[in-house]
């Protein structure tokens, strides 16, 4: 058998399996499209014909999807739910805390052991010494795979038994990042309209920050996506993950709703493949048809 199974091969679902293989683990990997399997393979992984194969290769699977519909839709078989039992599955889908909630309840019904758990980089920073993985679940079974995922990241964070906190807080930081990228979008807003120069304000920004690189875009009216970009398809999902976690605890949704609705907006501008900091044009048109 394998040591670890992944599941879901987009940029983040690989650069765990290379990570792991880097690591030394035997992987065995699977992804609905099986282009993404073959360079895998060739670095030293087993490909999987189907999710079947995949979960009964390992003892441990990671799930790295687009969703956790996904993920439930790959796993809700009769054929599949009895591999679970004993087997632990780590879930890295990206999603809302009520979604990692009834995910974990969900495996645990099917005799399954479950880790809920967040990235908090980029691909290409998986396996540093920076790299911030935050895990919740029962921690006996966090400890059986603490070396697994100490491979992935250097900053390994267990969180606790509560399912729901590692999504909590990958949230939580994204309305930082959603909101200073806002509040940044603005502030070029203010300098265009009162004659000031967007290029001196993005250079009162620190080097380096998301911050930064939406002022000098926008200096540039370049949108392009670059080494240190969000599109505004990205964004936009994001936004509605934000606005679902606030409907489902009841709290204030008006930021979520503010950025949703601006990208939208973009999308439908045929703007959703560039940089979200592209939406100031919709910040001007609608400043416009406010004055008119």
């Amino acid at each position: 058998m394998s040591d670890v199974t992944v599941i879901g091969l987009g940029a983040m679902g690989s650069a765990l399996a290379r990570t792991l293989l880097n690591a030394d683990y035997t992987v065995t990997v699977w992804n609905r499209s099986p282009e993404k399997i073959e360079p895998l393979v060739v670095a030293g992984a087993k490909g999987a014909a189907s999710v079947f194969d995949a979960i009964n290769a390992s003892m441990v699977a990671i799930i790295c999807v687009n969703d956790y519909d996904t993920s439930k839709a790959l796993l809700d078989h009769s054929d599949i739910t009895p591999l679970l039992e004993g087997r632990t599955v780590i879930q890295l889908t990206t999603g809302t805390p009520k979604e990692a909630g009834d995910s974990g309840l969900w495996v645990n019904t099917q005799g399954g052991r479950y880790l809920d758990g967040a990235i908090m980089v980029y691909p290409g920073q998986v396996g540093t010494a920076e790299a911030q993985i935050l895990m919740t679940g029962p921690e006996e079974t966090f400890e059986n795979c603490r070396a697994l995922l100490g491979c992935l990241g250097g900053d390994l964070r267990y969180l606790g038994t509560n399912i729901r906190a590692a999504a909590a807080l990958d949230l939580a930081l994204i309305y930082r990042l959603l909101g200073r990228s806002l509040g940044t979008t603005y502030g070029a807003l203010v300098c265009e309209a009162e004659g000031a120069s967007v290029a001196q304000y993005a250079s009162l920004l620190p080097q380096g920050e998301r911050s930064r690189t939406i002022a000098e875009l926008i200096h540039a009216d370049d949108f392009s996506i670059g080494e240190n970009s969000a599109s505004g398809n990205v964004v936009r999902g994001l936004a509605a993950r934000l606005q679902s976690q606030a409907r489902d605890a009841r709290i204030d949704s008006a930021l979520a709703d503010l950025a949703l609705s601006l990208q939208r907006q973009s999308n439908e501008a045929g703007y959703g493949h560039l940089d979200a900091a592209v939406v100031i044009k919709i910040l001007r048109d609608r400043g416009n048809t406010e004055q008119n």
